[in-house]
């Protein structure tokens, strides 16, 4: 929504149009010639793309994203012959283990809901744990592949498609997915609708306090034309979720080891490249044990590359 007194987009979280800081970026990591403009609200801090988007184009790149994709795929990940206690140690300095934990602790017999479930990555793990699931995603594809879990329910769409009654889950899940919605405010209260009482909102989100934010800017990996529309700093998605009525507020940050690479890539990226997510050469693997110590720090100052957020 454009304000009256200037043409700048009013801030998807707070409402106001007041600005303090922009940057342009481009897409480099797909076959897309597209650029964006991000800007700052100066009252909430709360980054967002200032470009005409509709949700139709969203729905078909993703669509087109995961024709080829299997459950189990992942673009950033260890290599499988790395073992398993390195890889675990890895993860417990860079402190994306945090993520998995809360999801080895949802109790058997819970009714979640998925918001943007993707190819089924979480559903696999929470379904085989006995919990009562349900997935939603705007995705054709990306539900197909999902049905071939079994077990679950899983449903096209966006969240405000399905009216789900009140007090109707124990926990919402939304991974990396938050922050390409245009309304995340609107999410958020309708979350705080059906969750029951105690229930938790789990949220995985890039961070605009980032150390990667603070530093290159559009080279960061967190801004992505046109798929990021939002990027939250911790004061915004505080303040989103507490004038939705999600008062018990918790933030995490880590930065898994693979971002270090990426970031590294992009930056050096010539025009017209596209960046690369294959990070499965052995020398990479052996330098993610030395970054890690680096991420553990970014950690303690609150600038990891992403957002673990728990709200009820």
């Amino acid at each position: 929504m454009k304000s009256k007194e200037s043409n700048i987009t009013c801030c998807p979280i707070c409402g106001r149009d007041r600005v303090n800081y922009s940057f342009v970026c481009k897409n480099k990591r797909d076959d897309l010639n597209t650029f964006g403009e991000y800007v700052r609200c100066s009252y909430c801090t709360h980054f967002y793309l200032e470009m005409d988007y509709s949700a139709e184009l969203s729905n078909y790149i993703f669509d087109e994203h995961y024709k080829n994709v299997k459950g189990n795929d992942s673009k950033i990940g260890l290599r499988r012959s790395l073992g398993n206690v390195v890889r675990k140690i890895i993860k417990r300095c860079d402190g994306s283990i945090i993520f998995d934990s809360y999801l080895d602790n949802i109790e058997k017999d819970s009714r979640v809901l998925e918001i943007g479930c993707g190819p089924g990555r979480i559903a696999r793990q929470l379904i085989g744990k006995g919990v009562d699931y349900v997935g939603i995603d705007p995705s054709l594809n990306a539900i197909e592949v999902c049905k071939t879990i079994g077990g679950g329910q899983f449903k096209r769409g966006i969240l405000s498609d399905f009216f789900f009654p009140e007090n109707s889950f124990n926990y919402c899940i939304m991974d990396n997915v938050l922050e390409h919605i245009s309304n995340p405010f609107d999410i958020a209260k309708e979350v705080r609708r059906i969750l029951k009482k105690g229930g938790k909102f789990i949220i995985n989100v890039p961070s605009a306090d980032s150390i990667g934010m603070r530093l290159f800017k559009n080279n960061s990996l967190n801004p992505w034309v046109p798929f990021h529309l939002s990027i939250f700093s911790s004061y915004s998605i505080k303040f989103m979720l507490k004038n939705a009525g999600l008062n018990s507020i918790i933030i995490y940050f880590f930065t898994p080891v693979s971002y270090f690479f990426l970031t590294y890539r992009q930056i050096r990226l010539r025009k017209d490249e596209i960046l690369s997510y294959d990070l499965n050469k052995r020398k990479d693997l052996l330098l993610m044990v030395f970054l890690a110590p680096i991420a553990f720090l970014l950690r303690q100052f609150h600038m990891g590359e992403q957002m673990l957020v728990i709200a009820n």
